[in-house]
Parts: structure tokens; C-alpha cells; sequence
């Protein structure tokens, strides 16, 4: 999968849990990023860790 349909994907992951459109841009782009740095602990593995915060309203994210 090249990057921008990894991207495209999460971004459509976090929308379906109700993540503002600009929201699920910037943290697809970190998530991401933390890949292709090699900090892998804050990248795709914790992607359904933040869906589930985000359902939870654990993460704030309509500031």
C-alpha cells in the first residue's frame, strides 16, 4: 500500500468515529510520520487505541 492510500484509509478510519476532517488529516499524517521515523509505538500499532479513545471521548477532540 504506497503512503497516500495508507493515509486515505486512516483518514477514513478516524471520520467513521467521528473525527472532524482536519483532525483525521493531522493524525494520519503523525501516524505516518511515526512510522517512516522508526518510532513505530506511536504509529500504526496504536491506531486502534486512539479509535477507541476517541468513541470513549477520552481524547478531546472537538476544541
Amino acid at each position: 500500500m504506497k503512503n497516500q492510500e495508507l493515509k486515505n484509509t486512516i483518514i477514513k478510519i478516524f471520520l467513521e468515529d467521528n473525527l472532524s476532517l482536519l483532525h483525521s488529516r493531522i493524525c494520519a499524517e503523525t501516524i505516518i510520520n511515526a512510522e517512516l521515523v522508526g518510532s513505530y509505538e506511536h504509529g500504526l500499532s496504536r491506531l486502534k487505541m486512539y479509535c477507541n479513545r476517541i468513541k470513549k471521548i477520552v481524547i478531546n477532540y472537538k476544541i
